[in-house]
């Protein structure tokens, strides 16, 4: 499939059912076999067959991905958005680069996997290393697994400055077809998963100017992080940056090394979405920053990460349901009276949980993380001592 050009718009598509020859629906098979989706396209006798379909019990769909200008919204099916180069075999456009951004953000225990195209010869301008600028054309993908089954991918799309087109896409339950769904669901399959609504997503997305969350220089730092094969995946990525980070970016830690895992697992959970000081970010008004913020020293001393300095003793707006002497944000060596821990682990209250929305069970082993680091972390003296009973 050739490379997504800037400026190329999207094309509607349908996925229409083609019976079978056969009593049973089956043996008849595929006349003209499957066939790859090229530019966008399909012909007329274009046959996509299902992978998983068992022997006599093959189904097909023709994939039409015409007829429907982008200008208004994204295509109906996942096959026609560009990531696919063949729907059929599901194998992935080539000008589509799969990465992993090392911290992760929380999704109920889903697995997930993620590809971002941009336009050939464009970078992302990231003349404020904290907050990327992507150029139009730029494509992104997030599939949602549970137990190894497809449930949704979601899809975002610049098409124009300060323009981007978005849409879940629901996978059926025998993975044949990927609609755009956009009301969201709960329960999905009889589990606690969750899909979100698309104004649930953006209520996430606003926390960057330009609405991409886990593809950033402290995500793509991470030793865990991958590009396109290569770790970490800065080692690439620098190349499809108009400025790369000028330092190696490292996640302060203190002493006892309980810090800098915290503090990344925060970053990606609670501070690139919502608690960061972009212009439409969600929590901005609360004061409490938990994006690690890049300066001209990379990010700097553990004491200085926005973090620390915003919720290390720092009594907490929230004061629902206190302990005795009230919440303080994060309070050394006190877990009964921190609150980030004890919001971070509570569900089914979306005035307490946090995340608020889309999740709907803990991160245990990332709140764990959290709590060993109030603990058991070693804290620099404050200037203001921690709020006493």
């Amino acid at each position: 499939m050739a490379a997504v050009t800037l400026g190329a718009m999207y094309v509607g598509c349908n996925d229409v059912l083609v019976p079978q020859s056969g009593a049973d629906g089956g043996g008849g098979g595929d006349t003209d076999g499957p066939s790859s989706l090229t530019d966008g396209n399909l012909g007329g006798g274009d046959v996509v067959t299902d992978l998983d379909a068992g022997a006599g019990d093959v189904r097909a769909a023709k994939l039409d991905c015409t007829g429907q200008d982008a200008a208004f919204g994204p295509p109906n099916d996942l096959g026609c958005t560009g990531l696919y180069s063949d729907w059929a075999k599901r194998t992935i456009n080539p000008a589509v680069k799969e990465f992993d951004p090392g911290l992760h953000l929380w999704s109920d225990g889903a697995e997930k996997t993620r590809w971002i195209e941009l336009p050939a010869g464009q970078k992302i301008d990231t003349s404020d290393m904290n907050e990327w600028r992507f150029p139009v054309g730029t494509k992104l993908w997030k599939e949602f697994r549970l137990t190894n089954h497809r449930v949704e991918t979601r899809h975002y799309w610049k098409r124009g400055t300060n323009d981007w087109v978005r849409t879940t896409y629901r996978w059926s339950d025998d993975e044949f077809t990927a609609q755009s769904f956009t009301d969201g669901a709960q329960n999905v399959g009889g589990t606690t998963y969750g899909i979100p609504t698309v104004s649930q997503c953006d209520s996430c997305h606003s926390g960057r100017i330009d609405k991409v969350l886990g593809f950033d220089a402290v995500s793509l730092s991470s030793p865990k992080s991958k590009f396109d094969g290569q770790t970490p995946a800065m080692t690439a990525v620098a190349a499809l940056l108009t400025s790369p980070p000028a330092t190696a970016l490292t996640i302060p830690n203190d002493t006892s090394g309980k810090a800098a895992d915290a503090l990344g697992w925060l970053h990606a959970n609670c501070g690139a979405a919502c608690h960061n000081p972009s212009p439409s970010s969600f929590a901005g008004v609360t004061g409490l920053f938990l994006r690690l913020e890049v300066g001209a020293a990379g990010l700097g001393a553990y004491e200085a990460t926005s973090t620390y300095k915003t919720a290390v003793c720092q009594t907490s707006r929230f004061q629902q349901d206190p302990p005795p002497g009230g919440w303080v944000r994060i309070f050394p060596g006190n877990l009964a009276r921190s609150l980030l821990p004890f919001r971070d682990g509570r569900r089914n209250d979306p005035f307490i949980q946090m995340p608020p929305i889309a999740t709907n069970i803990p991160d245990l082993d990332g709140v764990k993380l959290v709590q060993d680091w109030v603990q058991s972390g070693t804290f620099p003296t404050q200037t203001t001592p921690c709020p006493q009973p």
